[in-house]
């Protein structure tokens, strides 16, 4: 008698009412740096594109594209920023950025952002009289009132090194103590997750550092001016003068429906 063989094909499916996010970027799919600058954003030519244009960019050249010590969630390459040391002009800003330009504006809007900043980072330069902090994340809108026009997460702030935030029609920014500097100015990965809702009675902007809560600012006036985008850092308000600091971006995703968070 031949002996009976089979073969059996095993679909393993994602756990039902897990959240699929809008947008989802991990880097992998980008061979060089200029392979991904050159995917900008444009509702005729690439609407799958992420980034705004090329004029919003600052210092692409400090960009790299890295593969060794990725963060969770699968990510096989992940964007660095490079900062210089510099030993002249501390007190003046420095900045590298690229921008996120969302498809569609948006005024309910969860972003999740995997992030890693070296652990010799600091936003402190001695000597300096300017007010010290780096503009981590923020959600952009086109409010032009007064007070901040943005939705942001500032880190490093003051010399306490603090968390501060800001949002659309906000008279000043809202100061957190929660979780501190040495938290994640330590070379780790941590997930950044943020809930930015515009409206001028139940505004939100509530902001998590992995699992533990930094603040939220719940039924506030945000304005009705939804979000574009989002800018993945802005300018170190004082320069470093120590050599090899850098900060990491890696999976990033943005959903334009509850993902289940809780916040």
């Amino acid at each position: 008698m031949s002996p009976i063989s089979a073969s059996v094909t095993v679909n393993v499916s994602a756990p039902s009412g897990a959240p699929t996010p809008w947008r989802k970027n991990d880097y992998s799919q980008y061979a060089s740096i200029a392979a991904l600058l050159a995917d900008r954003y444009n509702a005729a030519s690439n609407p799958g594109g992420w980034w705004s244009p090329a004029t919003e960019d600052s210092a692409s050249n400090r960009m790299t594209l890295e593969t060794s010590g990725g963060p969770p969630g699968g990510s096989t390459q992940f964007l660095r920023y490079n900062w210089p040391d510099r030993t002249t002009a501390l007190c003046t800003d420095s900045t590298i950025r690229i921008n996120v330009q969302l498809p569609q504006s948006k005024a309910d809007i969860w972003l999740s952002a995997w992030c890693r900043f070296s652990s010799n980072f600091t936003t402190v330069a001695p000597g300096c009289t300017s007010n010290p902090d780096y503009k981590f994340l923020f959600g952009r809108v086109t409010y032009g009132g007064t007070g901040a026009h943005r939705y942001s997460i500032k880190v490093g702030t003051y010399t306490s090194r603090i968390i501060t935030l800001e949002y659309p029609s906000g008279a000043s920014s809202v100061n957190a103590t929660a979780v501190p500097a040495t938290s994640y100015f330590d070379g780790n990965w941590h997930r950044w997750r943020m809930h930015c809702k515009a409206s001028t009675t139940v505004g939100r902007l509530a902001v998590y550092f992995d699992d533990t809560l930094v603040k939220d600012l719940n039924n506030i006036n945000s304005t009705t001016f939804p979000i574009y985008g989002f800018d993945l850092g802005a300018n170190l308000n004082q320069r470093p003068i120590i050599t090899g600091q850098y900060n990491d971006w890696g999976l990033l995703e943005i959903y334009d429906t509850d993902p289940g968070w809780g916040f």
